[in-house]
């Protein structure tokens, strides 16, 4: 055994050891355990310091940039270049460790580099790592859940987080009937200067008899038959919307009144006056957190009851699952007031509040969640950080590591005669689905990832995987079909899709319609939702739904049943170039009192083949999208357009 030092760049280095014994391990002398797992105890499935090979991640060859193995400064680092990647890895903080880096001088902006899990999980796991994101230009690291061909986001940091290591914690969801592999993905920032490096990747799990972590190694089989959530116990999907924890570079779109007396402000060590006030973050110990300095402000001493209102970024999400705001807090001091949580606009009613005389334990960080009403969703909305000062200076407030996020469970234990609910059609857009151009109408939908071709409308980046490299359909209000192009005479031209036909269903079941859009600019039209030959709106909405372009709103509509039944997702051209409408992760769910569900018929299947068959745009930009676009009438080149010049 060798314990060993080394020395830092300066003499202020010490490292201290004590109480160092040898000999037998004191529980040697119990009984040798069971090999039966113990319910609740944590099992390693995997570790990798990557000191000699990757382990069990692999590089997905159809990415851009490889994940490379490296030790001591990255090439650019060590060239002097730039300023940028990790000097040390982490494990032996050493330049002779190896670590895992994407390395970005020679690539492009949004280039990605992936590294997938060889193996395959059917049960919950959880994923620990520490990853390092310094430079200038910096993109963003994710975790990935890669289930068929949906890649929902589990986790996401942007930005330059500082010259160090930082700790990673990734609770993932499983699917037992749906095997799944996990995906750490680096998309490169605006230039070389954002090299992303990560080390000591742990995947463990919470050990249940009745299961197994591991599936046969084996390609992910897709959605299950039915789609639908798992049975049995504990099947929960949880998503990630929102997360911050305040570290340098970490732009998480918080905003205060600027007319604010006592601001919110951002610290990384302890405040400023002695008896209050946390002494360093929550999420490392070396980061930064969000707190309220209750003493002096500009001079001026403040007085009791003035309040500091921190307020989030807009946010949408589905309107089918519980969303729950969960953040940790720090109200140390003898005369802390109050803190609040609120919906933004509502000034009257708070979801959750704490007192000093409820929260004064000390220094000591404490969590807590709170359920977001289902009201308060059925829109886009954003959520408030209310601080109020209490009598004296001793009342500094502090929060840090605020996640927002929904939960979608299938608990197996609903009343006989409960509603069962399997989802028949679902697209991302990512690959060819089965949706068809109208002939009748003005122009066409349009695949896109990232932003949309004319400013200050349409979103930066697509609602699945939440990153340039997704997909979804838009219409492309400044390039309609018909010309010349002004800003009033193609006012009110329509852009029809039409969906799969649905099969009558059987008695008693109804059929579900469920997807988000994005409606930015100040020129927006409307979008809206009926059943083909009819004219009937079902659900609509008009002008700008999604006020800062980067919000994804969830809509859920009840389709009547029919005999052959379809339904058109009908975009409108408002009065200006500012009316880009876009739509993402549409999906059709069966809604019965029992468990027989009836599958998309082969007829109706044929029919749509036959669709796909005459489409005459081909030659979209994207050679991942088959889309079914039948307009031979028309001279549509909108595809061909190129995505990301925002020429307008």
């Amino acid at each position: 055994i060798i314990i060993r030092a080394f020395v830092g760049g300066s003499g202020t280095s010490d490292v201290a050891i004590d109480d160092v014994t040898t000999g037998p391990r004191p529980e040697t002398t119990t009984p040798a355990p069971t090999t039966t797992p113990v319910p609740g105890s944590v099992k390693t499935l995997s570790k990798c310091d990557f000191q000699n090979d990757l382990c069990m991640w692999s590089n997905m060859q159809s990415a851009k940039i490889k994940w490379k193995r490296n030790k001591g400064l990255t090439p650019t680092r060590k060239e002097g270049a730039a300023d940028t990647g990790p000097r040390t890895d982490h494990t032996l903080q050493s330049d002779q460790g190896y670590y895992l880096y994407m390395e970005t001088s020679a690539h492009m902006q949004a280039d990605t580099a992936d590294l997938v899990t060889v193996q395959t999980f059917n049960s919950p796991v959880k994923v620990s790592f520490w990853y390092y994101m310094h430079g200038d230009t910096m993109g963003t690291l994710q975790v990935q859940l890669i289930d068929g061909h949906r890649h929902p986001v589990l986790w996401s940091v942007q930005g330059d987080k500082g010259d160090k290591w930082l700790p990673a914690y990734v609770d993932v969801p499983a699917n037992q009937s749906n095997p799944y592999k996990l995906m750490i993905r680096a998309i490169e920032g605006k230039a070389g200067t954002s090299d992303v490096a990560i080390d000591d990747v742990i995947i463990t799990q919470i050990v249940d008899v009745n299961s197994t972590a591991l599936a046969p190694s084996q390609s992910p089989t897709g959605s299950p038959q039915d789609g639908s959530l798992p049975k049995g116990a504990n099947s929960t999907w949880t998503g990630i919307l929102f997360q911050c924890n305040f570290d340098v570079g970490s732009d998480c779109g918080w905003t205060h009144p600027k007319s604010e007396i006592m601001p919110w402000l951002f610290r990384s060590d302890e405040t400023p006056t002695q008896g209050t006030g946390a002494n360093r973050d929550h999420t490392s110990g070396e980061g930064q957190f969000a707190y309220i300095e209750t003493s002096v402000q500009g001079g001026k001493v403040l007085t009791p009851q003035t309040t500091a209102v921190l307020t989030s970024p807009v946010l949408a999400v589905t309107l089918e699952c519980p969303v729950v705001l969960t953040f940790w807090y720090n109200m140390y001091g003898a005369t802390t007031g109050w803190l609040r949580i609120r919906i933004h606009g509502d000034s009257q009613n708070s979801l959750w509040s704490r007192h000093q005389q409820q929260s004064n334990n000390g220094d000591l960080w404490k969590k807590a969640e709170v359920p977001i009403p289902r009201d308060a969703v059925l829109k886009p909305f954003r959520i408030n950080f209310e601080a109020t000062r209490g009598t004296q200076i001793l009342g500094d407030i502090s929060i840090d590591d605020v996640v927002i996020s929904q939960s979608c469970a299938d608990t197996g234990d609903k009343p006989p005669g409960a509603a069962q609910e399997k989802v028949l059609f679902y697209c991302d857009f990512e690959n060819s689905c089965d949706f068809t151009q109208s002939k009748t109408d003005n122009f066409d939908w349009s695949l896109n990832h990232g932003s949309t071709l004319t400013r200050d409308t349409g979103p930066d980046v697509d609602r699945t995987r939440g990153d340039q490299t997704g997909h979804y359909l838009y219409i492309e209000t400044s390039s309609v079909a018909r010309a010349p192009i002004s800003p009033s005479e193609n006012q009110g031209d329509t852009a029809v899709l039409q969906g799969p036909v649905l099969p009558d269903a059987l008695l008693g079941c109804h059929y579900r319609l469920v997807f988000f859009y994005s409606m930015f600019g100040k020129e927006t039209g409307s979008l809206s939702v009926k059943m083909k030959g009819s004219s009937s709106l079902l659900w609509s909405r008009s002008g700008e739904q999604s006020p800062d372009g980067k919000s994804w709103a969830g809509a859920v509509v009840m389709l009547p049943t029919g005999s052959s039944s379809q339904f058109e997702i009908i975009g409108v051209r408002g009065d200006g170039f500012h009316g880009d409408i876009a739509i993402d992760d549409v999906s059709v769910e069966l809604l019965c009192p029992d468990k027989t569900t009836p599958a998309l018929t082969t007829a109706n299947n044929n029919n749509n083949n036959n669709n796909k068959a005459d489409s005459n745009h081909a030659d979209a930009n994207d050679n991942n999208y088959n889309a079914n676009t039948n307009h031979s009438d028309k001279n549509s080149n909108i595809n061909n357009q190129t995505n990301n010049n925002k020429s307008n």
